[in-house]
């Protein structure tokens, strides 16, 4: 199934979220050689000499993402890669955040602090000393990366293996996996080359398709694709391409039944991946493309595996809202209510005040005296 050794970049599998978007794409390639990072000022440097993040070493493994304190996953990026920093603390890896803000603003977030599980408040400057933050305002850097076109791609990451060439390239949501191959020596740089050339067809085929709002066109053209290719991680999102092709033909509910339940099947050992159907199926159900009972069933069911699958609390606390939400839907309120209990205790406190105010809609909506 979705394995370490096979991962491929989320942002690529799950394709539906651009289907005919005309969008320039990032032209660059596991393989290449990357141009010298160019960036005005380091802000923090990582206990690292300058020169040896503008130039790659050989045999040092370098993770660089480009991210913006603007952003709404602003936090979670800089704690994800001060986790993977120490994680990777014994390994010769390198971690680089490159902003296009000035070295003033980066400055002014990193006097910010986080809250850890244990309750424990950690400032961001502490985390920020075992990284490379640089400020790049002209974007020089950013466009030797990204292009011109892309800076709305971010965040970002670029992952350059031990021989200075690039091995892969996408969102930070799959780095974790990704750099754990590349580490152990388990990746396969010539196929993911081969997968990301596939999906960059399966994407310009689809994106003309449904321009011209050829629904069945699309669907044809997806179950060719489907006949190419054995892989699950692009089988899956072929599979979402084709729930989502369907719901904006409008007329196709009981087919989306059945993509849904296949795609259940092919996630079953991948609970992120459950979850994304299970939220996917949500979001068509209050779109009005998801009518029938069959389809949040499988949710339910799939969602409810997953869960007992994740360790992680805030992970769960995430998907025990979506399968409290989906419960909703069908009337099973008392039990949407006590998942959605059980997500708020096991959710950051950031994102505690709306869990409680959806348990507050939910318990509204119980006939049940509380």
């Amino acid at each position: 199934m979705f394995t370490k050794t096979n991962a491929l970049v989320f942002g690529l599998v799950c394709l539906v979220a651009r289907l005919g978007i005309a969008q320039e794409s990032i032209e660059v390639s596991p393989g290449a050689t990357l141009p010298k990072l160019s960036i005005a000022q380091w802000v923090t440097t990582g206990g690292l000499n300058p020169k040896s993040l503008s130039s790659f070493e050989r045999d040092k493994i370098y993770v660089v993402e480009f991210w913006s304190t603007e952003c709404d996953g602003a936090v979670p990026g800089f704690l994800h890669l001060a986790t993977l920093k120490q994680t990777y603390a014994k390994q010769d890896v390198r971690f680089a955040l490159i902003s296009h803000e000035s070295a003033e603003t980066i400055r002014s977030f990193l006097k910010g602090s986080a809250q850890t599980a244990d309750g424990q408040l950690v400032a961001y400057q502490q985390l920020a000393s075992s990284l490379a933050i640089g400020s790049d305002p002209d974007r020089s850097g950013h466009a030797g990366y990204l292009g011109k076109e892309n800076f709305e791609s971010l965040p970002w990451v670029f992952l350059i293996g031990r021989d200075g060439k690039l091995e892969w390239h996408g969102h930070p949501s799959e780095l974790d996996v990704v750099l754990d191959a590349v580490v152990g020596g388990r990746w396969d740089r010539n196929k993911i080359e081969r997968d990301q050339k596939l999906m960059g067809e399966i994407q310009e085929s689809l994106a003309k398709l449904t321009k011209a709002r050829d629904w069945q066109g699309a669907i044809r053209e997806l179950d060719r694709f489907l006949g190419m290719t054995d892989d699950p991680r692009i089988t899956f999102g072929l599979l979402k391409s084709k729930v989502e092709i369907y719901a904006r033909s409008g007329n196709s509910a009981t087919e989306i039944s059945k993509v849904v339940k296949k795609l259940f099947l092919v996630s079953r050992e991948e609970p992120l991946f459950s979850h994304d159907v299970a939220n996917t199926v949500y979001q068509l159900a209050m779109r009005g493309h998801v009518k029938d009972r069959a389809s949040i069933d499988y949710a339910v069911e799939g969602l409810s595996v997953a869960i007992g699958q994740i360790d992680d609390g805030s992970t769960k606390s995430g998907m025990l809202h979506t399968l409290a939400k989906l419960e909703g839907l069908i009337g099973k309120t008392e039990l949407a209510i006590e998942h959605q209990k059980q997500a708020i205790e096991l959710a950051d406190e950031s994102q505690k005040p709306a869990l409680k105010a959806f348990l507050a809609t939910l318990t509204s909506q119980s006939t049940v005296p509380r």
